[in-house]
């Protein structure tokens, strides 16, 4: 099968997902406004603004097309790389399209002309994969043409093997926990709120917490964290290489997400397969992963609802075992990445072959 996505360059996901495709047997050609390592066909930035540009990028689809000869388009972005296969595609390729999060949960209600574009590019392109019901039914909300498919992104089987390796039984109680924060520091992730919510405990030394160096409001969270916690452990860590990420999770006890807006979060699936404690905002994409019996969710709009997760957890870390071990199957199950890729290309091969969805 001959895949051409249409994909952010740059992003982790786009890398694993084209790099799973190569590993079952797929030809894949990449396209994108955005550089990166993995990237085939660049197209041209001609302005700068990224609506404009993705405009202007749909006229050069028809030459990849035809330079590639693809059996099936895939872009992953709505309101983006979907808009560019929705006025690009004039030879008609078979297309099925993956809505992210942000796409569908975000972006249209930034302005009126977000919400009809994107309202366009599901009527265009009505078949989609979405990573939770909820993202589904959002899409629908958006356009009733909009027809998706639930396939999760999930983890790596080296996430999987560090629960392998990974001792269950309790820490000394003396020790800090380690908390994982696997976001980067955007408005969306509401990092600030952890802070704000964990200062004390942080001074206290009764945890070790880490962030990630990057993103567009690292200097406001760090002067934040400096402030609040200047003698805490608050620790921050590089971009990694998946291989890196993937041994980077089995230094931590808790996954602790404060996202204000989610679909269904890799990050979470992959600290149930390697075995870290999920304590996560409650909204609605993350629900379909985590309650209260297998991990904690927390009131975004109470700084001690996350307080609370947190001294709870510090309590209970001796009674956790069983949790980590039905997450780490309910994973396998249902979030083991190349599995779900499989079950993404035979959606992929009834497309094309005979038109079934």
């Amino acid at each position: 099968m001959r895949v051409l996505m249409l994909a952010d360059g740059r992003s982790v996901h786009t890398v694993r997902f084209q790099g799973e495709l190569k590993a079952q047997g797929c030809t894949v050609g990449l396209a994108s406004v955005e550089p990166g390592d993995t990237v085939d066909y660049r197209f041209k930035r001609r302005s700068g603004i990224s609506g404009l540009d993705y405009t202007l990028a749909s006229r050069e689809l028809s030459t990849f097309i035809s330079d590639f000869k693809p059996d099936i388009l895939n872009p992953h972005y709505a309101s983006g790389y979907g808009y560019i296969a929705a006025l690009g595609n004039s030879k008609n390729i078979p297309a099925v399209m993956h809505c992210l999060g942000s796409d569908i949960l975000i972006d249209p209600y930034k302005s009126f002309l977000q919400k009809a574009r994107s309202n366009f590019v599901l009527r265009k392109i009505p078949r989609v994969l979405v990573d939770s019901e909820f993202l589904g039914e959002k899409a629908r909300a958006i356009s009733s043409k909009a027809d998706s498919k639930v396939v999760y992104w999930g983890a790596d089987d080296a996430a999987f093997d560090i629960f392998r390796d990974r001792k269950l039984e309790s820490r000394n109680s003396a020790e800090p926990l380690r908390i994982l924060v696997p976001r980067p520091h955007k408005k969306v992730y509401n990092n600030q709120f952890i802070i704000e919510s964990l200062s004390d405990i942080i001074r206290e030394d009764r945890v070790e917490i880490s962030f990630p160096s990057w993103g567009e409001e690292l200097d406001e969270f760090q002067r934040l964290a400096d402030r609040r916690c200047p003698s805490g452990r608050v620790l921050y860590y590089p971009y990694m290489t998946r291989d890196e990420y993937n041994r980077f999770l089995g230094r931590f006890d808790i996954y602790l997400s404060a996202s204000k807006s989610d679909s269904s979060p890799a990050s979470l699936i992959e600290a149930m397969a390697s075995g870290l404690y999920p304590i996560a905002a409650d909204i609605p994409g993350v629900r379909e992963w985590l309650d209260n019996n297998n991990g904690t969710l927390f009131d975004l709009d109470k700084q001690s609802s996350l307080h609370d997760a947190i001294t709870n957890a510090l309590e209970k870390r001796e009674s956790v075992k069983n949790i980590l071990i039905r997450n780490h199957e309910k994973a396998k199950i249902k979030g083991r990445f190349k599995d779900n890729i499989r079950d993404t290309l035979e959606i992929f091969r009834k497309v094309i072959e005979d038109d079934r969805w």
